[in-house]
């Protein structure tokens, strides 16, 4: 693979913009350099991708950044898509693929995305992506190290897919098999009928799987049991294990020997498993998975229903890096070890740092595995870290109501689980820059949240450190203290309520557009001018006044933090007839502020 990240980069055209910019903008804000010079969207978005294909230059990206992202559907298949991309050699650090049916060019998508697979500078740098559904899909390719400290940085067409690739519907031909139906008709036999296509020369391929069929992947794993001529039924007596479920597909290959591969759900495979009327009564339930020191894990699980199924000998437990969800990553998973009935816990000593996964499966006479899995019942749906050491390994805060909610991460074990939050209005880079008046509480470390009620109006930092040990210890952003501040906005002002509910002066002038803004806007009491502005609008006869109150709506829900409704009404028509200079200089702000989000 050609490496692009050790050259020293020429002076770059990035520079040349920049300096023309300041040429013929300087001593302009930005906001006035945009309304000046007319910058639309479109050329916007044109400009980033210029400035995007300028940094993908040689020695210009950082090491964790994947880069030459590129995803294409797989020729001959409806239900594949082929990812590919590029990693520097010299980065050891994990990366994680995410999907997602939306582009992936915010952090809050970023984060949301589903993680497909993990992947390395070792690995090869191509995926298949399959099993998937009728769609559309993005992917974006992120250092795990990078998710974890929620620090995203996002590329497009660089690390992350700006054109959707489209799974469509097959289409279906008339040629197929109707009206199927699947039933166990007594011993270890399962009866297959279907509607005869009165066509010549017709040939029924009769297919079997523990999952439904319902993609032609699928299918080319199912195991085929029969072959059926000029029939409309199967029995199919091949069934060894009654304790698991089965569903079926039958394709019709015509006169000229051609497979129709195409599949519609309970037409030509089913959709319901056949289940033997022997249940099986015993079950895993309740596994839990934790770390009780460093290197320690200890899973428990509970078995219940066993005097009812006294096939019952014991359990095989299994770890994965990935969650153990389906029964083909059982085949991948490591099996750990055979445990009798009566044990319904295990301590996995590992010898090497990662997050883990565990099944536990139960096992009859017969050696008969039963491989039916349930999320968070037999298999564990968090991992386990182990780390080297115990550290914190991010942070974050959200406001709810009145109130900040702080959330944070952890690995490793420790026996200090003693931790101190603060709160403060300025960014600190030291545990020096603390007061005693910014401790707000003492926590449990792995309580992992914390709510600060009642905080006033402001923009806060939070941060958690050591109850002791505090020398040396490093402020690290998104890891122990919060990234950005977070906001408590303006609420409903009791000063407002008492000065003006009784004003009768007010109460009559109520269609005095600039009165209201004056009284409500100009003196910070933004909610009351939204309530106020929104009875002017109802209320007025005058276009130019209502034209002023939805400029002065968009503006108070700017103050407020929520730039999409300001957006509702700084696009109207009549607001940008009667004030375009205002309403264009305000759009384009919140414009900014959403596409940040």
């Amino acid at each position: 693979m050609k490496k692009i990240f050790y050259k020293k980069p020429a002076i770059p055209v990035l520079a040349c913009i920049i300096l023309l910019l300041l040429i013929s903008g300087l001593g302009k804000s930005f906001s006035q350099y945009i309304e000046e010079n007319d910058i639309e969207k479109e050329d916007t978005k044109e400009v980033k991708r210029i400035l995007e294909k300028e940094s993908q230059k040689e020695g210009t990206l950082p090491a964790y950044i994947a880069y030459n992202i590129k995803a294409i559907k797989v020729p001959y298949l409806n239900d594949a898509i082929r990812i590919s991309w590029n990693i520097n050699p010299n980065y050891d650090d994990q990366f994680i693929i995410g999907r997602s049916n939306e582009i992936i060019d915010t952090k809050e998508r970023a984060l949301s995305a589903l993680s497909v697979t993990v992947i390395n500078s070792k690995s090869k740098n191509i995926y298949i992506d399959e099993g998937l559904k009728p769609g559309t899909y993005y992917y974006v390719i992120l250092a795990k190290d990078k998710i974890y400290k929620r620090d995203i940085e996002l590329y497009r067409d660089i690390n992350y897919t700006s054109l959707p690739v489209i799974i469509d519907v097959p289409e279906v031909k008339s040629n197929h098999v109707m009206n199927i139906f699947a039933k166990s008709v007594g011993g270890k036999k399962i009866l297959v009928t279907w509607e005869h296509l009165s066509l010549p020369g017709n040939v029924y391929y009769v297919y079997r799987s523990n999952s439904v069929i319902d993609s032609e992947n699928n299918l080319r794993r199912a195991k085929r049991v029969g072959v059926v001529v000029n029939n409309d039924e199967y029995l199919d007596e091949d069934i060894e294990d009654t304790d698991r479920e089965y569903y079926y597909a039958v394709t019709l290959k015509d006169s000229r020997g051609i497979e129709n591969p195409d599949l519609v759900p309970d037409q030509n495979y089913t959709t319901k498993a056949v289940v033997f009327k022997k249940t099986v009564t015993a079950s895993i339930t309740d596994i839990s998975a934790t770390l009780i020191d460093l290197r320690d894990i200890k899973i428990k699980w509970k078995l219940t229903g066993e005097s009812g199924d006294p096939d019952i000998i014991g359990f095989e437990l299994y770890r994965s890096g990935e969650m153990i969800n389906r029964p083909d990553k059982i085949d991948s998973a490591i099996h750990i070890k055979s445990l009798d009935k009566s044990v319904q816990y295990y301590i996995d000593k590992v010898d090497f740092t990662g997050e883990f996964f565990y099944a536990v499966l139960l096992k009859r006479k017969g050696g008969i595995i039963n491989v039916t899995l349930e999320r968070g019942e037999n298999y564990t749906d968090e991992p386990v870290i182990v780390a080297n050491t115990f550290k914190i390994v991010s942070i974050h805060a959200e406001p709810e109501g009145s109130n900040i909610i702080v959330k944070w991460n952890y690995s490793g074990i420790t026996e200090d689980k003693l931790y101190k939050i603060y709160r403060t209005v300025r960014n600190i880079s030291s545990v020096n820059n603390l007061k005693e008046k910014n401790f707000l509480a003492t926590v449990d470390i792995t309580d992992k949240s914390y709510t600060d009620v009642n905080v006033p109006v402001g923009k806060y930092f939070y941060g958690i450190v050591p109850l002791k040990k505090t020398k040396g210890y490093r402020v690290l952003k998104g890891i122990n203290i919060i990234s950005e501040p977070v906001t408590i906005s303006m609420r409903k002002n009791a000063e407002y309520v008492e000065k003006y509910s009784g004003d009768r002066e007010y109460r009559e002038e109520t269609r005095d557009i600039d009165l209201i803004i004056k009284r409500t806007f100009f003196s910070g009491y933004f909610r009351e001018a939204i309530k106020e502005l929104k009875k002017a609008v109802k209320n007025s006869d005058n276009k130019r006044d209502i034209a002023k109150a939805k400029l002065f709506l968009g503006r108070s829900y700017i103050e407020i933090g929520q730039y999409r409704r300001a957006l509702k009404y700084l696009i109207m028509r009549d607001a940008r007839k009667y004030f375009p200079d205002e309403t264009k200089f305000w759009r384009d702000f919140a414009m900014l502020r959403v596409n940040r989000r």
